[in-house]
């Protein structure tokens, strides 16, 4: 969960809380200002913060005029769950997935490879054999 509130000091952020632990980053700047969150919490953070910085702005802006807040879609900016047209394996748990619309994204899937579920996806050599189902 992301908040923001009317009270708080400068500079401007927002207060991403999960599983118990808080921080404050930085609009500008996506800076950690006080706090923690686990990595991957903090990547999932900062990757919806720099997909939503204006809207954060924004908001910033209304709560300090103590006016009712925007609504911010929750979603990431950018997810490399989206349909894709292409994939192409590039060095390390890397893809570059390319889009309907002709965009292409280079995501790193490191942080994300635990678990049971992924191991098997650990071994280089299956998960180069990535392929987009139609």
């Amino acid at each position: 969960m992301i908040t923001m509130y009317w009270r708080d000091h400068p500079p401007g952020h927002s207060t991403p809380a999960t599983a118990g632990n808080v921080a404050e980053v930085a609009i500008e700047t996506l800076e950690v200002i006080d706090g923690w969150l686990p990595p991957r919490a903090l990547r999932l953070v900062m990757e919806w913060a720099q997909g939503h910085q204006d809207e954060l702005r924004e908001n910033w802006t209304r709560a300090r005029a103590h006016e009712q807040l925007a609504a911010v879609d929750p979603r990431l900016a950018f997810s490399p769950w989206l349909p894709s047209r292409h994939v192409q394996p590039l060095e390390g748990y890397k893809l570059r997935l390319g889009f309907d619309d002709g965009s292409e994204r280079v995501v790193d899937l490191t942080d994300t490879l635990w678990g049971s579920m992924a191991e098997p996806l650990l071994d280089h050599e299956y998960f180069r054999r990535v392929r987009v189902d139609s």
